[in-house]
């Protein structure tokens, strides 16, 4: 049987947020305990992939992009959900939504989750509505046993990445269904 309704769920998960921090000896994972210590290492010039899970904290997590710069016509269209995918620019920030797919136990509903992910120079963020466990751990896994210094170039491949894991995804979804 097709699946009949897209299942969107009641709450809200709770914000958690992650910094990968590149170093010349490798990529580094903190959690940072305030906004100022993002502000601080992105004052270093050190590439950084910020990662937020869970949309609880709206206020929080819109305070922290206003603080990192984020122009604010595109901040709500990260925290606020469902929004349609779309991919858009202002100024030298590239901002994409889009839903990542998935099917419950219970045979014939979708789930979508909500994934942004903006990219300025030096910093790309994620926010993601609420994925259960790491935020894409393949990719997090190889970063962090890979030796090479990553350059700020490879935030872009890095978002490239991310949107053929999300798009990948549908595929095995598809032949399910």
């Amino acid at each position: 049987t097709w699946p009949s309704h897209l299942y969107i769920h009641g709450g809200l998960a709770p914000t958690a947020v992650e910094l990968l921090v590149f170093d010349r000896d490798g990529v580094q994972r903190l959690i940072p305990h305030d906004p100022q210590a993002i502000l601080e290492l992105r004052q270093q010039e050190r590439p950084l992939w910020l990662r937020i899970r869970g949309l609880a904290d709206r206020p929080g997590i819109t305070r922290l992009l206003d603080q990192l710069g984020i122009p604010p016509p595109l901040i709500a269209p990260l925290i606020e959900v469902p929004q349609r995918p779309q991919v858009d620019c202002l100024d030298s920030v590239i901002m994409v939504v889009m839903h990542r797919l998935g099917s419950t136990r219970a045979p014939g509903f979708l789930v979508s989750e909500q994934v942004g992910l903006l990219l300025i120079k030096g910093l790309l963020i994620t926010i993601e509505e609420g994925a259960p466990g790491d935020s894409f751990p393949g990719l997090t896994q190889w970063l962090l046993s890979n030796r090479a210094a990553p350059s700020d170039r490879d935030l872009d491949d890095i978002l490239h990445f991310l949107i053929d894991e999300i798009l990948d995804g549908l595929f095995p979804l598809l032949e399910a269904i």
